[in-house]
């Protein structure tokens, strides 16, 4: 397992009021995150800076069809991101992050790191995976996390003038899959997430289960297809990302193939 940013969004940014963008901030593991937003309007670029945000463990429970998953990331509170007219902002991503209080991933050594833009960067109302329910950020309180949005001059490296400016990343080869379910000697429904990230270049960097199908030997069998197959890269801004591609596979596709 690895991770190409000390953080990333748990979901969509979403426009909560006329001057404010709600975010939530998620991981892998627990930790406190500093870093920077960068949005770009119609009238223009911003950004946000955020400083020690704590991510702790919650559970997220999923219905895939009617296959119950759980998982269990690491998220911050809501935050929010004042910034002028936020209807007008088209996109907004984590620029940069640095992370303490890392036990697991090494972040704490790396400091402050730059962070690839996502393939798709709009503000909206999405879930992070497939049956988990969208969460509804309200408009901030009194008490809420608030950090405030500055313009920027554009970033040079940064356009959006190209044929396709955001594209996920794609499989472009689809190796067999060498593991039988009859193996596993269970009857039902079940279903496996692998998470596989991706390079700039489209090579797997890794691949995981993201979710779990409950037996080790389908799990381990998916992420070994999901290993030998190809890949394109993401785009994002014109250019190349690493990103990660997410792979479903539910038990009886398997006999549909």
């Amino acid at each position: 397992m690895v991770e190409l940013c000390p953080a990333e969004f748990a979901g969509s940014p979403q426009v909560v009021d006329a001057s404010d963008l709600g975010v939530q901030l998620e991981s892998d593991g627990p930790r406190s995150v500093s870093g920077s937003l960068l949005m770009l309007t119609a009238t223009g670029w911003y950004q946000a800076d955020f400083t020690s945000i704590a991510l702790a463990q919650t559970s997220v429970k999923g219905n895939d069809g009617g296959v119950i998953y759980t998982r269990n990331p690491y998220r911050s509170v809501p935050v929010y991101v004042g910034i002028p007219n936020a209807a007008s902002v088209l996109a907004v991503f984590i620029a940069q992050a640095q992370a303490v209080d890392d036990p697991a991933f090494g972040w704490d050594k790396r400091g402050m790191v730059a962070c690839d833009p996502p393939s798709d960067p709009r503000p909206g109302r999405r879930p992070n995976l497939r049956g988990e329910p969208v969460v509804t950020l309200p408009p901030p309180v009194a008490s809420s996390l608030r950090i405030a949005a500055q313009p920027i001059a554009a970033p040079p490296i940064l356009r959006v003038d190209c044929d396709k400016p955001f594209a996920p990343p794609t499989m472009t080869s689809h190796p067999d899959l060498e593991v039988d379910p009859n193996d596993i000697g269970v009857r039902g429904r079940f279903v496996v997430y692998v998470r596989v990230a991706l390079s700039e270049h489209g090579d797997v960097i890794d691949a995981w289960p993201y979710v779990s199908s409950g037996y080790k030997v389908f799990d381990d069998g998916v992420v070994a297809f999901a290993r030998r197959a190809t890949y394109s890269p993401a785009r994002s801004f014109c250019m190349p990302v690493r990103g990660f591609y997410l792979y479903r596979m539910q038990m009886g596709d398997y006999y549909r193939r």
